[in-house]
């Protein structure tokens, strides 16, 4: 169980979920609940808080690569985090003009295919994550450790490591054995930061947060200590800050990236800055603060998912309807939703009633794919690059921004 934890969550449950052992994945979607830990890096909006209650889906995972990096730990052992991704996570564009891949499954192999639907790189991997940086962790066969493709399917990277996360900012964060520790690899495979950490994260802005001895720093791509491992909690920097929670089941604020703490601790719940705005929950309720830690949209929702695309997903009440509002506030979408997700090329996936099938919105609130999937957990609904990995039938299919499928699972 905690080795499942250790891994990048998101990651791994998408790839059980491709083998059609669909492990329970935290939906990134409101209103679906979540009870993972899990961080990720970049445009990342994550959600640390001092309780396992906190029902925020922050959902603008700023790892804005193509496929976002993720976090092998939670910022600590016992708090929730809630985060998913603005990019639709499965696909990205491969070296050696390959062009754009995305993750697909046959027969129970991993392989990638092209926008096309047609191969790209034959399945031929046990488990495989997407492409980040021009490289993908993959694991063939089975029982052999992980290693490092290109786009061309050609190792870059030998399978020594008993896990393997995406790259991010030039470096990948890798085990060698159950348990750990973490260290880092750079893309020729050189170990550049030695195995010693407990628990890492992504980079982000040049600095990746890790666990060592029970408590919370950030290191350098050398492996240097750059802010003194010190907190209980911390998640990846994001838009220049990083929310950290300085004591046991205390408040969290935010550190600038000397360390300065420049937002003072003071909330429940903190979720990463994304479009300027950080979700964050104080007496209960969440709104919005400002990189100044000013109040730009008052404490008054029950849950609230991270900006993307200049619309977030709120709801009023515990267990009340989904609707949109924009930065200032305004509800630009009625609540009607029992499900919904964040903005991508555009839409949004929204479920009409808890546990019904799923289609999108446009930024208008209007239905223009109609409710006909289910979230496998991989990509989890969002587009990137034009297409989207959903759940349809008794399998998985990508499907364009017109809900036509372009390729469906054998």
């Amino acid at each position: 169980m905690q080795q499942d934890v250790r891994r990048t969550i998101r990651w791994t449950v998408a790839a059980l979920a491709l083998a059609v052992v669909l492990v329970a994945l935290s939906s990134p979607l409101a209103g679906c609940g979540s009870a993972s830990a899990t961080l990720t890096t970049q445009t990342t909006a994550a959600v640390a808080s001092t309780t396992t209650e906190s029902a925020v889906t922050t959902e603008s995972t700023s790892v804005t690569t193509t496929a976002p990096p993720a976090s092998t730990a939670p910022p600590s052992s016992t708090e929730t985090t809630a985060s998913t991704e603005t990019t639709g996570s499965t696909a990205t564009t491969a070296p050696s003009g390959a062009g754009t891949l995305f993750l697909a499954i046959s027969d129970s192999k991993f392989g990638f295919i092209k926008a096309d639907g047609t191969w790209a790189i034959q399945p031929q991997y046990v488990t495989a994550y997407p492409f980040s940086e021009g490289l993908a962790a993959v694991r063939a066969p089975l029982g052999a450790g992980y290693g490092y493709i290109d786009g061309t399917g050609s190792w870059v990277v030998q399978p020594p490591y008993f896990q393997a996360d995406l790259f991010s900012q030039g470096l990948a964060a890798v085990e060698k054995q159950p348990g750990g520790p973490w260290g880092f690899v750079d893309a020729k495979g050189t170990l550049v930061v030695p195995l010693q950490f407990n628990y890492v994260t992504s980079f982000s802005a040049g600095l990746a947060a890790v666990q060592k001895d029970g408590k919370w720093g950030y290191i350098d791509k050398t492996g240097a200590w750059v802010i003194q491992p010190k907190y209980d909690g911390a998640l990846p920097y994001s838009e220049g800050l990083a929310a950290v929670r300085p004591d046991p089941n205390g408040t969290w604020g935010y550190l600038d990236p000397a360390g300065k703490l420049v937002i003072q601790p003071q909330f429940s719940a903190a979720g990463s800055f994304a479009q300027d705005l950080a979700a964050v929950q104080k007496g209960g309720k969440w709104g919005f603060i400002a990189a100044t830690g000013a109040w730009v949209i008052q404490p008054q929702f029950a849950t609230a998912q991270a900006f993307s695309e200049g619309l977030a997903a709120v709801t009023a009440a515990a267990g009340g309807a989904h609707g949109y509002i924009d930065k200032t506030g305004k509800l630009v979408i009625q609540p009607q939703f029992a499900t919904a997700g964040p903005f991508s090329e555009g839409l949004a996936p929204v479920a009409l009633r808890q546990g019904g099938d799923f289609g999108y919105v446009d930024t208008t609130g209007a239905m223009v794919i109609q409710p006909q999937f289910f979230d496998p957990g991989l990509g989890r609904l969002l587009f990137s690059n034009g297409l989207a990995l959903v759940g349809k039938g008794q399998g998985y299919a990508y499907i364009d921004k017109s809900g036509n499928v372009v390729w469906q699972s054998q």
